[in-house]
């Protein structure tokens, strides 16, 4: 008679055993990226502006307007570049940030608990051109910061090979300054 129930105990245990190792040596989801992240974009159209630190550097701005092409060529969304005036979507400014920090983006004006209406995306140039490939990564960092405008998080290079890869980019290779397909889905899905 006790036979019966040590048995049953024995294959749940067994069971219970196999299911974990199978969850401890199954692939685990970190290719699957959050998304939104923290915030979405109020709408398809993002409309950007330039502040005045970027008034003496245009090739600083050739890399902005850059970063906003590539999201309007690479996605269902689009690039409209405005005068600096309240409901603008980006406003972009050059900075000095702190070592280590080579650019980011802070939502001003929230619209409900998840949608930002207009972000500041600070760029520290300098910082950026401590590298190699001075202006891919400016480019890569433009595309990282106006990503993170538009819901998009960190990647690691064993998620996705792409813009939204912190930090320097290993190489000169066009991915490091392109959304991921699973990011343009993403995009294009909510947009």
């Amino acid at each position: 008679m006790v036979k019966q129930p040590l048995r049953l105990l024995r294959h749940v245990v067994a069971v219970g055993v196999v299911t974990l190792g199978a969850v401890l040596v199954a692939p685990s989801a970190a290719h699957a990226t959050p998304f939104p992240e923290s915030h979405l974009a109020d709408s398809a159209g993002h409309a950007y502006c330039y502040m005045d630190s970027f008034d003496d550097y245009p090739v600083h701005r050739s890399r902005v307007s850059w970063g906003m092409d590539r999201l309007d060529d690479q996605t269902d969304m689009h690039d409209i570049l405005e005068s600096c005036a309240r409901g603008t979507d980006i406003w972009f400014s050059r900075a000095n940030l702190p070592a280590g920090t080579r650019g980011w983006t802070i939502c001003q004006t929230w619209v409900g608990s998840n949608t930002c209406d207009s972000a500041n995306i600070g760029i520290d140039f300098d910082e950026i051109n401590e590298g190699s490939w001075d202006i891919e990564d400016q480019q890569k960092t433009v595309l990282h910061e106006i990503g993170h405008s538009i819901g998009l998080g960190h990647h690691s290079p064993s998620a996705h090979d792409c813009a939204m890869y912190e930090g320097e980019i290993p190489g000169n290779d066009p991915r490091w300054r392109s959304f991921h397909s699973h990011d343009v889905a993403h995009i294009n899905a909510q947009y």
